[in-house]
C-alpha cells in the first residue's frame, strides 16, 4: 500500500526469535522469542520450559527503553529511514549514532512540517546497494537505486515500491500498479512481470524471496482475505505456484524474510489495527511449523544477510533486535530499516 507507513506515522498510527526469555526495562513487557539462528530448534521454548504462546506483548513505551548491546556477530550498522525528516541514513547498531545522511527530499524541512514527497521503505542489498521507495507521487510510487546517495534528481528511478532483493543480489521484486508484481535485475533491467498492472486483479505484494527464483508474495483478492504464495519465478511472465496458505478473514500479511535454516518468518496482523502473530512456515509445504505473538505495532522485519539476526519495526519508530538468544532494542525515530 502506497504511503502506509508515511499516513501510519501522521495518524500516530518479525521475528523473531531467540530462545529465552527477553531483556526488558521498567515500563515494558517480557517475551519469549523462538530461534533464529543456524543450527538451533525452530521451538519457541525458552530456558524456564515455557513457550512463546503463554505469553503476550503490549506495545513498548519508547522512553523506558535504553538502548541494548548486540551479540558478537550481528550487524555493525543499518540502513533507515528516519520518522522526522523521512532522511535516508546509516546507524551504527551498538551506538545508535548516524554515520552517514544519504539524502531526502527534503533535507531542510522544518520540524513538525509534512512534505510533499517523502522516502519511505528500504531494503539493503547484499553487496550494499540501498533500494528506497517514496510516496506519492507519481499516485504508485517510486524505487531509487541509491549506491552512494539519494539525489531525488539523478538517483535512478524504477516504477513500483516494496523493493526486495534476492538473497544472492541477482533479481529484484517490486509490486506494480498494485495488482503486478516487475522482477528485474539488480539494476533494474526488467526481466518479467506477471498479475494485472491495470489494477483489474487482486493486489499482490512481494514479501521476501526463498532463493533467486522462488518468490513469497501476499495476494489480497476482493473477498479481502489475503493469501500467502510461494511460488517458482524461474519465467518472471509466467509464475507457477508452489504453495499457498489462505489466512482467515481479517488476517493481513505484512511482511516476510528467510531465516538461517531455511523457513519463512511471516509477519501477519488481525484486521486494520488488531494483534500481530509471527509464523514460522516450511517454504516446500506453506505449512506452519510455530506461531507467536508480536507487540501490536510492528508492521516489519528483516533478517541480516546470516539469518541469524532479525530487527522489527513498530508504528511508533521503535526498533528491536533478536538473536542469540536475546532481544533488545537498537533505536527509535525510523519508519523503515534493513541490515
Amino acid at each position: 500500500m502506497v504511503g502506509m507507513v508515511w499516513l501510519v506515522f501522521r495518524d500516530g498510527d518479525g521475528e523473531v526469535l531467540a530462545d529465552g526469555s527477553a531483556t526488558t526495562s521498567e515500563g515494558t513487557s517480557d517475551t519469549s522469542t523462538p530461534s533464529g539462528e543456524e543450527g538451533e530448534a525452530s521451538d519457541t521454548t525458552d530456558d524456564a520450559g515455557a513457550t512463546s504462546e503463554e505469553t503476550t506483548t503490549e506495545t513498548t513505551t519508547i522512553g523506558d527503553v535504553p538502548l541494548s548491546d548486540l551479540p558478537s556477530g550481528a550487524p555493525d550498522s543499518f540502513v533507515a529511514v528516519t520518522s522526522e525528516t523521512f532522511e535516508l541514513v546509516r546507524v551504527d547498531s551498538r551506538s545508535g549514532e548516524i554515520l552517514q545522511e544519504l539524502g531526502s527530499w527534503t533535507p531542510d524541512l522544518a520540524e513538525g512540517a509534512e512534505p510533499d514527497q517523502a522516502l519511505q521503505m528500504v531494503e539493503l542489498a547484499p553487496g550494499g546497494t540501498i533500494y528506497v521507495d517514496d510516496c506519492c507521487e507519481p499516485a504508485y510510487g517510486s524505487t531509487f537505486i541509491v549506491t552512494d546517495a539519494f539525489d531525488p534528481a539523478a538517483t535512478p528511478r524504477l516504477d513500483g515500491v516494496d523493493a526486495e532483493i534476492s538473497p544472492d543480489g541477482s533479481r529484484l521484486a517490486r509490486s506494480s500498479q498494485g495488482s503486478a508484481v516487475t522482477i528485474s535485475d539488480a539494476d533494474g533491467n526488467e526481466l518479467g512481470t506477471f498479475g494485472d498492472a491495470d489494477f483489474t486483479g487482486p493486489v499482490t505484494t512481494a514479501l521476501t524471496w526463498v532463493d533467486s527464483s522462488t518468490l513469497v508474495v501476499d495476494e489480497a483478492g476482493d473477498d479481502t482475505i489475503h493469501r500467502l504464495q510461494i511460488l517458482d519465478v524461474g519465467d518472471p511472465n509466467a509464475p507457477v505456484l508452489l504453495a499457498e496458505r489462505a489466512a482467515d478473514p481479517g488476517f493481513i500479511y505484512l511482511a516476510a524474510d528467510v531465516r538461517a535454516d531455511g523457513n519463512i518468518l511471516v509477519v501477519r496482523r488481525t484486521g486494520a489495527a488488531g494483534d500481530v502473530i509471527a509464523e514460522i512456515i516450511d517454504p516446500a509445504t506453506g505449512a506452519t511449523i510455530t506461531d507467536f505473538d508480536l507487540p501490536d505495532d510492528v508492521y516489519e522485519a528483516n533478517y541480516d544477510a546470516t539469518g541469524r539476526f532479525v530487527v522489527t519495526v513498530g508504528t511508533a519508530g521503535q526498533l528491536d533486535w533478536y538473536g542469540a538468544g536475546q532481544r533488545g532494542t537498537l533505536g527509535t525515530g525510523f519508519i523503515s530499516v534493513d541490515w
